[in-house]
């Protein structure tokens, strides 16, 4: 599990990102399960539609009821504010259980960033961050996904995903994929083509 970030004059970063290896190329049917329960949270977060006025923590379950359905949990919040050269993590707002009334409305920037982690074996989290919109629903906001850097699909249990999902994996990659391909180098462009690949 890599968490990593910057501060740019242009804006602060924050992003997590699962380097699944193995030495055979297969995963345990666990960590597979795990990695793709981590997604699936993090998927329906990015897609809401939620009313204007809504706070994170009316958001939170979104991100961790597929998890729940298999007894899995984490320990921290969903998302924070991200700041700009400033703190990373950064209020008012957040996306977490722990009750807060502040509202997300357009402008806003938040991390989304579920996690499972099992002592001793391995740390799984993605996190992207959004900015809070308007939704094409008057009155509804949704988020637009701000990082591009391609989600993994080596370890991802396909048959648990819903058709949906699929699609937030595939256009998303193909997302990163035309973004940043003009700036690559060859062999950097076919290893990020083979990384965006659809599943």
């Amino acid at each position: 599990l890599v968490d990593s970030g910057g501060q740019y004059y242009e804006g602060t970063t924050d992003i997590t990102r699962t380097i699944a290896t193995t030495k055979d190329g297969r995963f345990s049917d666990k960590f597979a399960l795990d990695y793709t329960l981590v997604l699936q949270g993090h998927i329906e977060l990015a897609t809401a539609i939620f009313p204007e006025g809504s706070s994170g923590s009316r958001l939170d379950v979104l991100a961790r009821y597929s998890m729940w359905k298999y007894g899995r949990d984490f320990q921290h919040g969903t998302g924070h504010g991200v700041g700009y050269c400033l703190n990373c993590h950064e209020g008012p707002h957040r996306i977490s259980p722990a009750h807060n009334t502040v509202a997300l409305v357009p402008g806003m920037i938040v991390t989304d960033e579920p996690g499972i982690y099992i002592e001793n074996e391995y740390g799984i989290r993605t996190e992207n961050i959004v900015q809070v919109v308007k939704s094409e629903y008057e009155g509804f906001c949704k988020f637009d996904v701000l990082t591009l850097c391609h989600i993994d699909t080596r370890p991802i249990v396909r048959e648990i995903l819903t058709q949906s999902q699929i699609d937030f994996v595939n256009d998303y990659n193909e997302r990163v994929y035309k973004t940043l391909s003009p700036f690559l180098e060859d062999a950097e462009k076919a290893y990020l083509r083979e990384r965006t690949a659809k599943i």
